[in-house]
């Protein structure tokens, strides 16, 4: 989360939940007065000219300095890929699911918050790391 900018930030959480999430989209959109588009079928994003180039289904290019992707509530996606993950396990025989055989963003990083290997400048004081971090 950066300070003063995330909505995890201002939403004093670190997942909000896609209505928290939609409220500060539309606080955001407010605010700073900004163009916003909703239902668009964007088919590609290309690089043009420091821009973004969203090539839409119907052929619309739009022209944007920032995008927002706002597609739903991630943990839901995740919590299907990953029930769908164990059943293949499963279907191939596997008898008892691994642990930390799935990673949302880094490995390395959910291995070390898991175990406790977290550097004393971000605050941690040893001893289990809550699931909420």
């Amino acid at each position: 989360m950066i300070p003063h900018s995330s909505p995890g930030w201002s939403l004093r959480t670190e997942h909000p939940t896609g209505p928290e999430y939609a409220d500060y989209l539309a606080k955001a959109v407010e605010v700073l007065e900004l163009t916003v588009r909703v239902g668009a079928d964007v088919v590609r994003i290309e690089s043009l000219r420091g821009r973004h180039g969203l090539i839409l289904s119907d052929g619309t290019i739009l022209n944007a300095r920032c995008v927002v992707w706002a597609a739903g509530e991630f943990q839901a996606a995740i919590a299907r890929l990953k029930a769908a993950l164990w059943a293949r396990q499963k279907h191939h025989g596997v008898a008892v699911v691994p642990s930390n055989d799935f990673s949302v963003y880094d490995r390395v990083l959910d291995t070390c918050r898991m175990v406790g290997a977290i550097p004393e400048r971000f605050g941690h004081l040893g001893g289990p790391s809550p699931l909420t971090t």
